[in-house]
């Protein structure tokens, strides 16, 4: 009886219009930069580690082009696993159109004397989700981080073996609503003023945005 109940009371399971299994990083993230160019009007990307280097320049870049033509690009990292993401780089990509925030930065990287206070209860609590979400309807999540390690063309057979999926339909509003649960807790930078974000309107437009998801 107690496990009837319990399946009773969880939600169903989504039903997507289409679900692609992508094994390996070079098939999963051929598809994800393909799906960029197609983005008309958003996308939310969300990672634990964010690299350097060739993909995690083509990634930028694939966005960079999606804000040209008038794409909404967000962007989410871990602080711990992207530290290469400090105050002047968020800044930089600000003006490039892509609007990033850090997920518990590390205080010595944006030079925050109140983040070395809460850094003992923030040191482990990371975001190891790894989700992309395109015009709020079409996902993609798995064990995939923005790094070379994942590419055979990179790294030959010493990449990393793992598995993304990507799915298709209304369902994947769930998973905007996720991302804007951590994008409200997360850390940015006004571009223009160079201060902590989020700001009191920053915070309510946020809010305001995630009552629309809502409705």
């Amino acid at each position: 009886m107690k496990s009837f109940t319990l399946a009773k009371n969880l939600s169903p399971a989504p039903a997507w219009a289409r679900e692609t299994v992508l094994p390996g990083g070079d098939r999963y993230f051929v598809r994800l930069l393909e799906a960029f160019s197609q983005a008309t009007s958003s996308i939310d990307l969300e990672t634990y580690i964010f690299e350097n280097g060739p993909l995690g320049n083509a990634v930028l870049g694939a966005l960079e082009t999606a804000a040209a033509r008038g794409v909404r690009v967000r962007l989410i990292v871990d602080g711990l696993g992207s530290p290469s993401f400090n105050r002047s780089a968020v800044i930089a990509l600000a003006e490039r159109g892509i609007d990033v925030r850090v997920y518990h930065p590390l205080p010595w990287v944006w030079f925050s004397f109140s983040g070395f206070l809460s850094l003992f209860f923030k040191l482990n609590r990371r975001d190891h989700r790894k989700l992309c979400v395109i015009d709020g309807r079409i996902a993609f999540t798995g064990s995939m981080n923005v790094s070379a390690d994942h590419l055979k063309e990179h790294r030959g057979t010493a990449a990393w073996r793992d598995t993304g999926v990507e799915v298709e339909g209304p369902d994947a509003g769930n998973l905007v609503r996720a991302f804007e649960r951590t994008w409200m807790r997360a850390t940015g930078v006004h571009h223009r003023l160079g201060r902590w974000s989020p700001s009191p309107w920053r915070r309510f437009r946020n809010q305001s945005a995630l009552v629309r998801l809502n409705t």
